[in-house]
């Protein structure tokens, strides 16, 4: 999905449904791939990894959120006017809240990974293993390089938002 620079200022809450369409969108794709590309077929297993990689997904933006938008008050905004949507989504239920305390436990792994003292590279190399692991497909090399796609995806989205 391509983001544009719109004419007005979005809100916090528009540029949230952005990123969440921008999600969807990038985890579908991937999703089709990976039933060709790795023979997943099961609806449960691609249920799973699409979950896992909306997951990924929301962790890599609020990353470069945190990263990137310098004033603090404005990320803070962001943040929970994502955050906010995120729970919506995932709170209905309980399977709902199990989703957002896995949600919350991604977050938490993610972040030691990205905030250990290590090359770029070995974290890249480090978010594609716990991909893989959370997926159910530990030491699948098609994880290394989608995590570093989702996470530069999420970069440059959040890049041209401002």
């Amino acid at each position: 999905m391509a983001l544009w620079k719109p004419k007005k200022k979005l809100t916090p809450d528009e540029v949230a449904v952005l990123f969440l369409m921008f999600s969807h969108d990038l985890v579908m794709d991937a999703r089709q791939d990976l039933e060709t590309r790795l023979g997943v077929q099961k609806r449960s297993e691609l249920d799973k990894v699409a979950e896992e990689l909306m997951f990924f997904c929301f962790f890599a933006l609020d990353y470069w959120i945190s990263d990137h938008i310098s004033a603090r008050k404005e990320r803070q905004t962001l943040r929970e006017a994502l955050s906010c949507h995120w729970r919506q989504m995932l709170s209905c239920d309980d399977e709902g809240q199990t989703m957002l305390r896995a949600l919350q436990e991604r977050l938490n792994e993610y972040g030691q990974t990205v905030n250990e003292e290590q090359s770029d590279q070995a974290k890249f190399l480090g978010l594609g293993i716990k991909l893989s692991e959370f997926c159910g497909l530990p030491g699948n090399p098609y994880f290394l390089v989608l995590a570093a796609d989702f996470f530069t995806a999420a970069m440059d989205a959040v890049y041209r938002i401002e």
